[in-house]
């Protein structure tokens, strides 16, 4: 799976934008993505530590975006941080 890939997957199951630094070509340690979105209940911490460790075990970054374009703090609830593209128009 390349980074474009797992980028789209992951807006498209989880409705969370993630932005992958890497070749978007650049193989990634993903077969394939989930097919359940992540709980609007958990953390974005949480959702690092589950959906995105493989990522940082490989040693490659990247960044979560909230609707502003910025950096959410770990502490903000998945349906917050979905709320934040709608209000301000981010990402379609």
């Amino acid at each position: 799976m390349t980074a474009n890939e797992l980028q789209e997957a992951i807006w498209r199951v989880d409705g969370i934008r993630v932005v992958i630094f890497t070749d978007a070509v650049t193989p990634l340690p993903f077969g394939q993505a989930w097919s359940d979105a992540f709980p609007g209940d958990r953390t974005v911490a949480e959702y690092r530590q589950v959906r995105l460790q493989k990522l940082t075990d490989a040693g490659i970054g990247y960044a979560i975006l909230d609707g502003a374009l910025e950096a959410p703090s770990n502490k903000i609830v998945l349906q917050d941080l979905r709320a934040s593209y709608k209000r301000k128009g981010a990402f379609g």
